[in-house]
């Protein structure tokens, strides 16, 4: 009998440490264009990775009822988008961090998180 709380959590973890590895490594493959789009790309993946964790944290706490895990859902994603639009525009507006950076920071930490759940035998 598998244990879906304690499932998704094993999820929650692998996604987590792949969009760490993505952060870095977008990060890296950005470092010839200089600090500042590495510093972005890395911010980028890294506001993803948060925002997951934060999803995760929310969502996993402990086992309820559906109404209480739907809200919970609901609440998580909310913060989720809360800190990557509130981070993208810091990153944009004062900072002035070029966006193609910015981009492929959000693109590959999502792609390492699509990747991850796809594998994901439970």
């Amino acid at each position: 009998m598998f244990n879906s709380l304690a499932s998704g959590r094993r999820l929650a973890r692998r996604v987590l440490a792949r969009q760490t590895i993505a952060a870095v490594l977008v990060g890296v493959a950005f470092l010839p264009m200089g600090a500042r789009a590495a510093a972005a790309a890395m911010v980028a993946a890294g506001l993803v990775t948060a925002g997951t964790a934060l999803l995760s944290v929310n969502l996993f706490a402990a086992p309820s009822g559906a109404a209480v895990v739907l809200g919970r859902l609901l609440l998580g994603m909310a913060v989720r988008w809360a800190v990557l639009i509130g981070g993208l525009v810091v990153m944009l507006g004062p900072l002035r961090l070029p966006p193609l950076p910015i981009i492929a920071g959000l693109v590959t930490a999502y792609a390492a998180q699509v990747w991850i759940s796809r594998d994901f035998k439970g």
